[in-house]
């Protein structure tokens, strides 16, 4: 039984490392999205 809390809490870590991962990129996206924005206003005038 301890082996399988191992493995549970093994995935879980995986899982949160991910999550972290994602969170990072979608930051970074963002705001290259954002500054897309202010690019797109200076085309559009």
């Amino acid at each position: 039984m301890a082996k399988k809390k191992e493995n549970i809490q093994d995935i879980l870590d995986r899982i949160n490392e991910d999550i972290e991962t994602i969170r990072e990129k979608v930051e970074e996206l963002e705001s290259q999205a954002e500054d897309s924005e202010f690019e797109d206003e200076d085309e559009d005038e």
